[in-house]
């Protein structure tokens, strides 16, 4: 086995600290559009979910 041979098996397995830092950074991007999702979606269901007030339903 030659030496480039036994390098590229044993990095093979061995992922670089530039893959790590993007795969950190592509999960707070994930996280960060999930939760503007979901407070989108909440702030939809308070926009829809008003009740309006009118003379018959305070007396």
């Amino acid at each position: 086995m030659s030496t480039d041979q036994k390098h590229k098996s044993v990095t093979g397995h061995i992922a670089s600290p530039m893959a790590i830092v993007g795969a950190i950074l592509a999960q707070g991007v994930i996280r960060l559009i999930e939760g503007q999702d979901l407070l989108d979606k909440l702030t939809e269901e308070r926009v829809h979910t008003v009740v309006l007030t009118t003379k018959e339903n305070t007396q």
